[in-house]
């Protein structure tokens, strides 16, 4: 008798645990982006809400992985079909095209409160970036930087 009521909560977990895998589509939005922030739009194309714990942006070029950056997923939350955003530090991203930037997603698949050990972590999404957006300064002057002016120091004499 008393190993069936071990039973059912094992079930129960192991079926909390075979949650589908989460999928997002990630895209730069020019128009909102400039030589500092880089505004991207993030839609849960899962069948399920995401409870998002962590974001990482993992910066690639030429198959090279450079470096990852943490972000902040707006709102948190995202339900089936929702959308929400990401911004990131232009300064933070390689300067050289095409850059491809790797989504991973840290989320808790079971809809309550759950260690972090419970988890799921796993690559979503993953976007190419073939030039700077057209806002951006770079984009607009492929030339070399102007001469900056010296600032004029005084001199003093005695």
């Amino acid at each position: 008798m008393r190993s069936g009521y071990l039973f059912v909560p094992l079930m129960i977990l192991l079926a909390a645990t075979q949650a589908s895998a989460a999928r997002l589509q990630v895209h730069l939005i020019p128009e909102l982006s400039d030589e500092k922030i880089w505004r991207l739009e993030v839609r849960n194309d899962s069948v399920e809400s995401l409870d998002v714990q962590r974001l990482t942006a993992t910066f690639r070029v030429d198959g090279r992985r450079l470096w990852s950056v943490p972000t902040t997923l707006t709102p948190s939350l995202l339900r089936p079909g929702e959308t929400g955003w990401v911004t990131l530090d232009a300064s933070l991203a390689p300067k050289r095209f095409p850059l491809q930037i790797d989504w991973e997603l840290t989320w808790n698949p079971h809809g309550v409160p759950v260690l972090p050990r419970f988890w799921k972590t796993e690559r979503v999404a993953s976007i190419e970036i073939r030039q700077a957006p057209p806002s951006m300064p770079a984009a607009q002057s492929p030339g070399p930087p102007a001469p900056r002016k010296r600032p004029e120091i005084p001199l003093w004499r005695f």
